[in-house]
């Protein structure tokens, strides 16, 4: 229904055409169709400029997942490493550069991410995405002082982030204070209802503080969430031997 909506948008040439498509692009994208999501950002691709908001939208959907054999055979999108020089030629824009970075972190390049990630920051300060995924790196590395600044400035700019609190909570944990991780994962996994791993963290979290009723909660919004993934059933599964059963 959403996508059929911002379809009928799209038609009459709206003023932001361009969030227009990034919102109909994600919905094609949770929709399980990422190839019609790239197919659509990349038709609207001009080779006379340089729009950096699609070049971004369509390296995300590509950093999502293993999309690109099935893309290049339509040529109707483009190939990730031409993704990529587009972005490297945007290196004053913090949204390219960030991107560019998630790229190098999703192959493993996690020092050249981090570089990238730090110039991102660089260039705009308060830009959330890349101190989350600074903070990421870092965390990582268990520089958790450090990290826990990043993701406490991420989400003071990005209070609706599920992301950003649900790595706000892992750096907590980290960091002994259980209390305040399971109230950031809660958040989590009230932004993100359908992110089993923001409702697992949160009944884990529970669990270690002993809050059995508020666990067992946590995990029944997960399994009605997704009655099909296995994930909170392990989750369960722990706390049981907790309970003894």
């Amino acid at each position: 229904e959403a996508a059929a909506i911002y379809t009928s948008v799209l038609t009459s040439n709206p003023k932001f055409k361009g969030l227009v498509l990034y919102r109909l692009s994600q919905t094609l994208v949770r929709d399980s169709k990422p190839l019609e999501a790239l197919t659509l950002l990349s038709s609207e691709l001009n080779d006379d400029s340089l729009n950096i908001d699609l070049v971004t939208y369509i390296a995300m959907i590509y950093a999502q997942g293993e999309i690109e054999d099935q893309c290049l055979p339509t040529q109707k999108c483009l190939a990730e490493p031409t993704i990529e020089n587009l972005l490297t030629r945007a290196d004053q824009s913090a949204v390219a550069v960030n991107t560019l970075g998630v790229l190098r972190y999703q192959r493993g390049n996690h020092l050249e991410a981090e570089q990238l990630f730090r110039k991102s920051r660089v260039i705009d300060p308060k830009y959330a995405s890349a101190l989350n995924n600074l903070g990421v790196i870092l965390l990582q590395r268990h520089e958790i002082g450090e990290a826990l600044l990043l993701f406490n400035s991420a989400s003071a700019l990005e209070q609706n982030s599920g992301v950003v609190q649900l790595n706000l909570g892992n750096a907590l944990e980290e960091a002994g204070r259980t209390g305040e991780a399971a109230q950031h994962f809660q958040s989590a996994a009230l932004l993100e209802r359908e992110n089993l791993v923001c409702h697992a963290c949160l009944a884990i979290s529970l669990i270690s503080s002993g809050k059995i009723k508020e666990a067992q909660l946590a995990i029944n919004d997960g399994i009605n969430a997704d009655p099909q993934n296995t994930s909170m059933v392990l989750v369960s599964a722990i706390l049981q031997s907790k309970l003894g059963c």
